[in-house]
């Protein structure tokens, strides 16, 4: 579907429903499995977005699934989640400024 300039702002109903920007080439092996690891997508994103992820994805499943506690605690507790959030948050930050700087160097 081609966009005019009245339509531009008009997205096709399969990028709303499964956008090509989301989408990483998988490793066939992985993509087989059906099991995807943050590190599967963080390869294709710069240092600070890929920890971001890491963080995020550790800190926030909806199986039910944490991490490992620290010693003597069998699951990471509400602290440990809003530490590795806060953590994630840090590197977000970081590409922000990153980002920022290069932007004013190109004069974007």
């Amino acid at each position: 579907m081609a966009k005019t300039k009245n339509d531009s702002h008009l997205a096709p109903q399969a990028e709303v429903v499964d956008p090509t920007y989301y989408r990483f080439p998988l490793p066939p092996s992985v993509a087989e499995a059906g099991a995807v690891q943050p590190v599967d997508i963080t390869e294709h994103l710069t240092a600070n977005a890929g920890k971001a992820v890491e963080y995020i994805a550790r800190s926030s499943r909806i199986d039910g699934v944490l991490k490992p506690g620290r010693p003597g605690q069998d699951e990471a507790t509400y602290e440990d989640i809003i530490a590795d959030l806060t953590k994630a948050r840090w590197y977000i930050d970081r590409e922000i400024a990153r980002v920022s700087n290069e932007e004013a160097q190109v004069g974007v």
